[in-house]
């Protein structure tokens, strides 16, 4: 039987997690001021924490040769999380980050209904029920009026409605292909790969910048350390005292912590409209979670970040 002190460790791990991932846009907000691309940005952060990943590996003794499996599985995630980053991320340079965060947000309610798909039964009423919160919170958020944006806030969410639609691929993928693989290893191998195909493409569209610019680099280590290798750390912990199922559904606070930060560090302002159509996001993201065994944004078979 759980403890109650390991009970509310675990919780508190899986929050610092969330907050962790929650205010990555942030920084990424940072790098681009300093100059530096979301491609670059993101090939800098997933090489930084593959380093970091598997010097953790090596120093604990856990270091082994992946299996063939272990590395066909982590080449595809690699490859679908750093195309659902690269969407992400583009997608905050013409939107506000708390709209990002909350637009990749309807991925639970996309996860529940693929896979009641995939295994050709009808929707659940609750899985119904998520995707209509779901889509209604967005709605209501970017609805005429409640949002002041640039005339390029179309390519913002074109960008921020295909990041939910791959990391529903990725998680899905991963349910079905991963579930059963170490957690770390995995992870080690998802954030190498992503790191080699982001500098691939950074090369060939002159969008890696070697060496950053000097200012980029404490937004680079902020997103590759904190927003991504102890947010990782934080929410295997709390899994591992409070269950995965738990964890995801606390986790959604994520898009809270986003948009706190917005508020109160950024000076984004909210409207009655923007507030409702958030907790109807969240409330969707929580129920889709709730209908079933859906992953959650940073289960340990689903490693990565948010989002991000």
């Amino acid at each position: 039987m759980t403890s109650r002190s390991s009970l509310l460790r675990g919780h508190s791990l899986v929050v610092a997690s969330a907050v962790g991932f929650g205010v990555m846009p942030y920084f990424a907000l940072d790098a681009y001021a300093a100059g530096l691309t979301p491609t670059a940005l993101l090939a800098y952060r997933f090489g930084i924490a593959a380093v970091l990943i598997w010097g953790f590996l090596a120093v604990t003794g856990r270091l082994e040769l992946p299996s063939r499996r272990l590395l066909v599985a982590g080449t595809v995630l690699g490859l679908s999380y750093a195309a659902m980053s690269e969407m992400f991320f583009n997608s905050v340079r013409f939107l506000p980050p708390a709209l990002t965060g909350l637009l990749l947000y309807a991925y639970p309610a996309l996860v529940a209904l693929t896979t009641g798909v995939l295994a050709r039964r009808a929707p659940s009423r609750r899985v119904l029920m998520a995707l209509a919160l779901s889509v209604a919170g967005i709605l209501l958020t970017v609805a005429p009026g409640q949002l002041n944006l640039g005339p390029q806030a179309a390519l913002g969410f074109a960008f921020g409605l295909a990041a939910p639609v791959i990391y529903t691929g990725y998680i899905v993928f991963s349910g079905y292909h991963a579930a059963d693989l170490p957690a770390w290893p995995l992870t080690g191998v998802v954030t190498l790969v992503a790191a080699v195909a982001l500098s691939i493409m950074g090369v060939s569209t002159g969008g890696l910048q070697v060496p950053p610019p000097v200012d980029a680099w404490r937004p680079v280590l902020l997103v590759a350390v904190v927003s991504t290798v102890l947010a990782i750390s934080a929410f295997l912990a709390g899994v591992g005292l409070i269950g995965p199922t738990r964890a995801s559904i606390i986790s959604t606070v994520e898009p809270v912590a986003n948009l706190l930060v917005g508020v109160l560090f950024y000076g984004y302002l909210l409207s009655a409209g923007q507030v409702v159509g958030t907790g109807l996001v969240l409330g969707g993201a929580a129920l889709a979670m709730l209908a079933g065994r859906v992953p959650g944004a940073h289960d340990p078979h689903v490693p990565g970040a948010e989002a991000a």
